[in-house]
């Protein structure tokens, strides 16, 4: 079976970009550090508003205000925000001093660009685009280089969100350089982080963690405890895309640590997926289901839409994983939804992929192939390499399902290619097992085992139970193949004890770590399985796999023996049809033979018949010539005679040789005749031509005897002019070429 348990990352998005995108919104405008006294703040604040003499005073309280709670309670922060820009909207008139102007106009600015930042949390993506370039016009209007460069940071952020890789580097180019000339660090740390996002999402894992680092060095220098929370969330995200899972824990607990200090809710329910997500890798399902819920129940209080779509899907995914299909799809489709209802063009791709992975487990392969090439069409388009790969490993193994192991074959090595070039151990691990499970299947043993021993050898590297589980299980088949035994066994009690390890949090811990560390932690694990339960296991597992490699030989002999009994009744039946076939061709050439002769007798009939009618209708005409010619005589005899009596035994004679010229009775046995010999011939030519008339029919079959025109008329009693025209008419009616006689057409016929 082809192991896909890689897609697991393409399931589950572990939010990487949601995280900084949320340090990226209130980074750049360097107003939120909320501490353990900002309920005192909050009350300064408002004590600020009502004892205050002017508006600016006021839209300054109400700004701190907001920028105060908006981390843990946005409804209210766009409450006061809004405050903020009517107040200074309505100071905002031709009467009042430049200077008051300015300040109004900042305000105003910086209402806008809040405003929009909470806005695109809702996924109301157009009215967020919209504050932020009103709040972008302003700031270049009135010179505020800091105020633009947020704008621009934010901005940018969205593009990121819809896909549009390259406008969201503009921004955030702009932004940083801008931050860069005026020396303002926050700033600079929130584009360098943003720009690290867009890396990470186009597979350059390398560029992406050197600007995280970059931005992490800058938050701790100015102690931007927000912007150091999110830095440590998403390097822990790219180390446990290299696989190094235990790195990646401590890096999402430190964040998860100081975003709980400073009460930033939305990133608290980022961290906790994350974290929930590390621990599905570990196979602890009820503990990341508990971080997962837990993720879900704060965005929904904070109305952060995208948050609650990334929980929803990895919800659904977990549910996948236990069986319960249903439920999975309904987590699936709920956060599809809310993903095309704000744009977000990377969660729609992830969410198609998880539900073509439902139709897949549920066998209807078409539907699941058409889910997983929208995906991979929108994460081509986004720029998304590490998507992109793992939707051509999904793709390939549906193709797989179908029997198409070309096609299977050509997706792998894509996918495989990808995971190279971008750094992904844990999905080259996977491709390369894939692929040798096909060569497998084709008999290629050889390549199979290259394959695999390389999945196994970054399996370990990375320390991945599940990859080295599924490598081994591979090297087994194959050493199976060979007749490798011990190398089969060896490989089987790998597979067993990787499969145990994923249930086991210490052999997990064990199993996780760098390639400098495995030697030693290979002695601890084969330490503790010298356990007598371990070994008693083990003893088990031999037992159970001689007594299948024995029941496997028998069974080999026994269909060893089934295909020779077989082949000799093959051979049998064989022999038995080669007697029947030659006694069938005997036969059929007796019955040929017999065939052939009727034919030719009934020919010669035919023809004897034929040549019997000619010379019957000669006899006729030549009688009819004969009587004619006396009848003549006669007349002369009367002419010239003399004598009454002599004339009157003439005029007799006369009278009696008239009424033999009637030739009815011979001619009437003439027609019998030829409707006997030629009815096979009157068939043929009614069913070719049916328009025939008797008389037609009457006059084919006279010429058919190739009678001439004269004997014919005399035959028929007609004129030899009106037998010329019949013959016309008839060659006409069957449209006979001018190159070809009617005889000899007819006697074709």
């Amino acid at each position: 079976k082809v192991d896909v348990s890689n897609e697991a990352q393409a399931k589950v998005d572990v939010s990487s970009d949601l995280s900084a995108v949320a340090a990226a919104k209130v980074e750049a405008q360097a107003k939120v550090d909320v501490s353990n006294e900002a309920q005192a703040k909050v009350d300064s604040l408002s004590a600020e508003i009502a004892t205050a003499q002017h508006d600016t005073t006021v839209c300054d309280a109400y700004l701190r205000w907001g920028e105060e709670v908006y981390l843990h309670d946005p409804d209210t922060a766009l409450i006061l925000f809004h405050i903020v820009r009517e107040t200074a909207e309505k100071n905002l008139n031709d009467d009042a001093p430049n200077a008051l102007k300015q300040k109004y106009l900042f305000f105003l600015a910086e209402a806008l660009n809040n405003i929009g930042v909470i806005y695109n949390h809702r996924g109301e993506i157009q009215r967020a685009l919209d504050y932020h370039h009103k709040s972008l016009r302003i700031k270049e209007e009135t010179g505020d280089k800091k105020g633009v460069a947020t704008s621009l940071n934010n901005i940018g952020m969205i593009y990121d969100h819809q896909g549009e890789i390259q406008m969201a580097l503009d921004y955030y180019h702009k932004s940083l350089k801008i931050l860069e000339e005026i020396g303002y660090k926050q700033g600079v740390a929130s584009s360098l982080n943003n720009i690290g996002i867009i890396y990470n999402h186009q597979g350059d894992i390398q560029g992406a963690l050197d600007y995280y680092h970059k931005s992490l060095k800058i938050r701790e220098e100015i102690s931007d405890k927000h912007g150091v929370a999110n830095s440590l969330n998403n390097i822990g995200n790219i180390y446990n895309h290299q696989g190094d899972i235990q790195r990646a824990l401590d890096y999402h607990h430190k964040s998860l640590k100081i975003k709980e200090e400073i009460g930033d809710k939305q990133g608290v329910a980022i961290s906790l997926g994350n974290i929930g997500y590390l621990y599905k890798n570990q196979g602890d399902i009820p503990r990341s289901l508990d971080y997962h819920h837990k993720s879900l129940k704060i965005s929904e209080e904070i109305d952060d839409k995208q948050g609650v779509a990334t929980s929803l899907n990895n919800i659904g995914y977990l549910y996948k994983n236990q069986g319960e299909i249903q439920m999975a799809l309904d987590y699936y489709h709920k956060s599809l939804k809310i993903r095309e209802e704000i744009g977000n063009k990377k969660g729609v791709a992830i969410s198609l992929n998880n539900i073509g992975t439902i139709y897949d487990q549920q066998g209807d392969i078409q539907k699941a192939l058409d889910y997983h090439h929208k995906s991979l069409k929108i994460k081509e388009e986004i720029g998304n390499k590490k998507g992109v790969a793992e939707a051509l490993n999904s793709i390939g193994h549906l193709y797989g399902e179908k029997g198409d192991i070309q096609k299977q074959t050509e997706y792998y090595l894509k996918s495989l290619k990808i995971r190279e070039e971008i750094g992904d151990k844990n999905g080259v691990a996977n491709s390369l097992n894939n692929i040798a499970a096909v060569e497998l299947s084709l008999g290629r043993i050889e390549d199979a085992s290259v394959h695999a021993e390389r999945s196994l050898a970054i399996a370990r590297e990375i320390g991945s139970p599940s990859r080295m589980m599924h490598s081994a299980g591979t090297l087994k088949r194959i050493a199976e193949k060979q007749g490798n035994h011990s190398e089969a066994l060896e490989m089987y009690e790998l597979h067993i004890q990787m499969r145990d390890s994923i249930k086991n949090e210490e052999i997990q811990k064990a199993a996780i770590r760098q390639q400098v560390q495995y030697e030693f932690e290979k002695k601890m694990l084969l330490s503790q399985m010298e356990k007598e339960r371990e070994i008693k296991l083990l003893e088990r597992d031999k037992r159970t796999a001689v007594l299948k490699r024995n029941i496997l030989i028998a069974a080999l002999i026994l269909l060893v023996i089934i295909a020779i009994l077989a082949y000799r009744q093959q051979r049998i039946r064989i022999k038995q049809n080669k007697l029947l076939h030659k006694s069938q061709q005997a036969f059929l050439e007796i019955e040929l033979e017999n065939t052939e002769i009727e034919r030719k007798q009934l020919e010669s009939e035919l023809e004897f018949n034929n040549e019997k009618l000619m010379n019957f209708a000669t006899h006729i005409v030549q009688k009819d010539n004969y009587l004619k010619e006396f009848e003549t005589h006669i007349q002369k005899i009367l002419f010239d005679s003399e004598g009454s009596k002599a004339l009157q035994n003439t005029k007799q004679l006369s009278v009696w040789i008239k009424s033999k010229i009637n030739l009815d009775e011979d001619l009437k046995k003439f027609q019998t005749d030829i409707e006997q010999v030629q009815q096979d011939f009157q068939i043929k030519l009614i069913n070719r031509f049916p328009d025939l008339s008797s008389h037609e029919m009457n006059l084919a079959s006279l010429l058919k005897l190739r009678l001439s025109t004269k004997e014919i008329s005399t035959l028929n009693n007609i004129a030899p002019r009106s037998v010329d025209k019949a013959r016309y008419r008839l060659r006409k009616k069957m449209d006979i070429s001018t190159d070809q006689t009617l005889a000899d057409f007819l006697h074709n016929v």
